[in-house]
C-alpha cells in the first residue's frame, strides 16, 4: 500500500473520508514570554476544538514552560494548567495531542522561565 493510500473504516484503500466543511482548521501561534503569554483566544460565537499544541524550542538553552487553560472571566491558576514545567530541551519540539472543547470567551495561554526561546503553535478547528 502507497503511503497515500489510506484504509477508511468500512472502505477499503484509497477510499476518501468524509469532509466536514462547517469546521476549518486553524493555527495561532506565539513566542512565549516570562509573563503570561496569550496564545490564543476563542471569539464571540464560536466553539472551537483544541487539537494540539506544539512548544518548539530552536534556541541553544532549555526552556520551562506552563500552559493554561483559562475559561471566560477567569485567570491562569494551577485549577486551569493543562502543561506544568515541562521542559522544552534545546532544538526540540513538545507536542500535546488532545481534543479540548473552548467556548467564547476562553483562551490558552502560557509562561515561561526565561521566555522568548519557546514558540506555542495551537491548531484547532473552529466552527
Amino acid at each position: 500500500m502507497a503511503p497515500w493510500d489510506v484504509a477508511v473504516e468500512g472502505l477499503g484503500p484509497g477510499a476518501k473520508p468524509q469532509t466536514d466543511w462547517s469546521q476549518s482548521m486553524a493555527i495561532a501561534q506565539s513566542i512565549i514570554l516570562q509573563e503570561t503569554t496569550n496564545i490564543l483566544d476563542v471569539v464571540e460565537g464560536q466553539q472551537w476544538t483544541i487539537v494540539s499544541i506544539l512548544l518548539c524550542n530552536a534556541t541553544s538553552d532549555p526552556e520551562t514552560i506552563t500552559v493554561y487553560v483559562v475559561p471566560m472571566g477567569e485567570e491562569p491558576s494551577q485549577a486551569t494548567t493543562i502543561l506544568n514545567d515541562v521542559i522544552v530541551e534545546r532544538h526540540s519540539t513538545q507536542t500535546w495531542e488532545h481534543q479540548l472543547i473552548l467556548e467564547a470567551g476562553d483562551s490558552i495561554v502560557a509562561t515561561a522561565t526565561f521566555g522568548g526561546n519557546v514558540t506555542a503553535t495551537v491548531s484547532y478547528y473552529a466552527r
